[in-house]
């Protein structure tokens, strides 16, 4: 079980009444005409000087990008700190100095960080608090996301609000609330007040598609669900809400108070993976077939904004007759698809990418570098 629950952890799910709720599904004109294409071209190691970035075997490390995209900051979990890289320089340029404990403590295990502007990081542990913290690592406040300290709307008892969140200002966090259970899938916009603790719910129960797309061990006593990633981004006044099992996009738009849900169609790939036969197995191999069957069967990644362009650029992969496909589809500023490529490099999990240039967070060695490439449209 040890084995296959370091595996497993790799795809866990990151799981997350509207008054004038404003909801529509459509295909948004999609468009195959443009064709785009992606090639690698280098590799940048940051100089940090004296100092050095850790990153270990661990690329994975929570990190996150100011909303300029001037500056990239990764966690250091071996120093207890947040480096601060100038992303035009590729230069280490300050760090943050964090403590576990104490009036500034941030708790035994950060997992998530998210920049929020002026410098302040929320900064956030496996339990159910959001902290914000400013660039001296001082606290700035710690708030419970329980019935206890929130007011407003109610938390049911299979519900949880997830601590990966965004801040939208400075009074203002936006999440999901999700399953606590099985599949932990997420079920709908969670809006905090951190001043005063009130809390609103925006049900979306077409995120709970997800649960379709998972599956669940029981073996001795011990329990375990696997599936899909979902993402959920903050792109200016937009929330965006995506996951890698259906080729869709959910769109929130803050000062509307308004849901719309994108589906998409791939001329390469699936739509939505293959749903297990079974949904709950006793059985370890089974749980691994049934598991590998339906994440190999196509797996979408986040869509990323280059600004500068103005387009969002998303990859997939598919296997299909024992082939891989890889796919690069690209969509304009309102969320229409207007190219879709077949392409030779994949690499998942892209950290941000600006005038078609796109960046990987790796490790060359133990120091944080990037993996650089440009998408240019095929004339």
């Amino acid at each position: 079980m040890n084995k296959l629950f370091f595996i497993a952890l790799l795809f866990m799910i990151f799981s997350c009444s509207q008054k004038d709720r404003d909801s529509e599904v459509a295909e948004k004109g999609i468009s195959h005409d443009r064709k785009f294409d992606l090639n690698i071209t280098d590799t940048i190691v940051v100089d940090s000087g004296d100092d050095f970035i850790m990153l270990g075997n661990n690329s994975s490390s929570p990190s996150s990008i100011s909303g300029d995209l001037k500056y990239f900051y990764s966690y250091d979990h071996v120093r207890d700190r947040i480096d601060e890289v100038d992303l035009d320089q590729m230069q280490l340029k300050g760090r943050i100095r964090l403590e576990e404990n104490g009036p500034n403590g941030t708790g035994a295990r950060i997992g998530y960080i998210s920049s929020c502007g002026n410098g302040n990081m929320l900064i956030n542990d496996s339990d159910d608090h959001i902290k914000l913290f400013d660039p001296s690592g001082e606290k700035l406040y710690a708030l419970q996301l329980d019935n206890k300290n929130l007011k407003g709307a109610i938390l049911e008892g299979n519900e949880a609000i997830s601590t990966k969140g965004v801040m939208y200002d400075e009074d203002t966090y936006y999440s999901y609330y999700h399953n606590i259970e099985g599949a932990k899938e997420p079920l709908g916009i969670a809006k905090l007040n951190v001043s005063t603790g009130q809390f609103d719910k925006t049900p979306i129960p077409e995120l709970g598609r997800i649960k379709a797309f998972s599956v669940s061990l029981n073996q001795n006593g011990n329990k375990m669900s696997v599936g899909n990633s979902f993402y959920f981004q903050l792109v200016g006044d937009k929330i965006l809400m995506s996951n890698s099992a259906i080729n869709e996009l959910f769109v929130y738009q803050v000062e509307k108070e308004a849901v719309s849900h994108v589906s998409y169609k791939s001329q390469f790939t699936p739509n939505q993976q293959i749903e297990p036969e079974k949904k709950r197995t006793k059985d370890l191999e089974e749980f691994n077939t049934l598991y590998l069957e339906m994440l190999n069967s196509v797996s979408f990644q986040k869509p990323v904004f280059d600004a500068k362009r103005q387009h969002f650029y998303r990859f997939s992969i598919a296997s299909q007759d024992g082939k891989v496909i890889r796919v690069i589809t690209v969509f304009d500023r309102d969320f229409k698809q207007i190219g879709e490529n077949l392409i030779q490099d994949f690499i998942p999990n892209i950290s941000h990418a600006n005038d078609g240039k796109i960046h990987w967070k790796t490790a060359i060695g133990d120091e944080l570098a990037f993996i650089r490439g440009e998408v240019a449209e095929k004339r």
